[in-house]
């Protein structure tokens, strides 16, 4: 090899070791900078990627629109379409079910499509149990097919408890029973040696049952002891204040007298008695008797 090929080769071999230099010292200038790069993801990215994030971002939001937009369109169509459904379904006139029981109600109401629903029950003084007493909605009025119509049931009169009336007088027992809106019924009377003349004995219905506003209470009410009997005296020739005297022994009271023109008879002298001495009587036989007037006497 001559002196100029040496130099030549040298030249190369210098020229292939700075190249390789300047490789390695761009290598290391872009590891600094990617090195000066990797904290961005913390505190920033470079102005490319923030971009790119941006667009992603606006890209979100658009479609999450899109979406809230089709979701109020579709609330929207279904709210219009029930709404016109109830509002152009076919009504029906409401029948009048007062009065009636339940199984009548509901035949009638299942003819035109409506449904029967018990709202609650009530006393009433009109309507019988278990009939209808009021409705809603009202008769005449109009309904949509399928809707409810509410009733209440009654429950029939209403009930008071009646009060205890034995051993009160007849009078008393008038005023209790009227005073809780009843009435006395049928009364009757009998002999007791217990019960005191002209008071209650017994009642029906009998004390604390159930009666309805009204109701008539029948009463037996006592005559007092049963009377004795015995023949009645004889009264005629005696005067009347011989007379009152016998009577009053026999608890017997002279109910009538009449007086009457006698020639020759004596004034005050009894003339005739009802009923006739003999007759079987009891103290509470009305006794009448004849006296003489004594006017014509010579």
């Amino acid at each position: 090899m001559d002196e100029q090929e040496r130099r030549n080769l040298e030249k190369h071999i210098r020229f292939t070791h700075d190249l390789s230099d300047e490789t390695q010292s761009t290598e290391s200038v872009s590891a600094k900078a990617s090195k000066s790069q990797r904290p961005s993801l913390l505190f920033g990215a470079p102005e490319s990627q923030r971009g790119s994030r941006f667009r992603s971002f606006v890209g979100f939001l658009f479609r999450l629109a899109i979406v809230v937009i089709l979701v109020f369109i579709l609330l929207t169509t279904i709210s219009y379409l029930t709404i016109r459904h109830f509002i152009s379904a076919e009504e029906v006139v409401v029948p009048n079910l007062v009065s009636t029981s339940p199984s009548e109600a509901l035949e009638k109401l299942r003819a035109l499509n409506l449904s029967l629903k018990l709202d609650k029950k009530e006393y009433s003084e009109i309507v019988r149990e278990g009939d209808i007493i009021s409705q809603f909605p009202f008769p005449g009025t109009h309904a949509k097919i399928g809707a409810d119509v509410k009733v209440v049931l009654s429950k029939g009169p209403t009930l008071i408890q009646v009060p205890d009336l034995r051993g009160e007088s007849y009078l008393n027992a008038g005023v209790k029973l009227r005073a809780l809106d009843l009435q006395v019924g049928k009364t009757s009377y009998l002999y007791n040696n217990e019960v005191k003349k002209g008071n209650v004995i017994t009642q029906d219905p009998l004390p604390q049952s159930a009666a309805p506003r009204k109701y008539a209470i029948n009463l037996l009410v006592s005559s007092g002891p049963q009377p004795r009997k015995f023949p009645m005296p004889g009264l005629v020739n005696s005067t009347l204040k011989e007379a009152q005297p016998l009577l009053a022994r026999l608890d017997l009271t002279i109910d009538q007298i009449t007086r009457k023109e006698q020639p020759g008879v004596e004034k005050g002298i009894i003339l005739a008695q009802s009923p006739p001495a003999g007759t079987i009587v009891s103290n509470e036989t009305k006794i009448s008797v004849v006296i003489a007037s004594g006017l014509n006497i010579p």
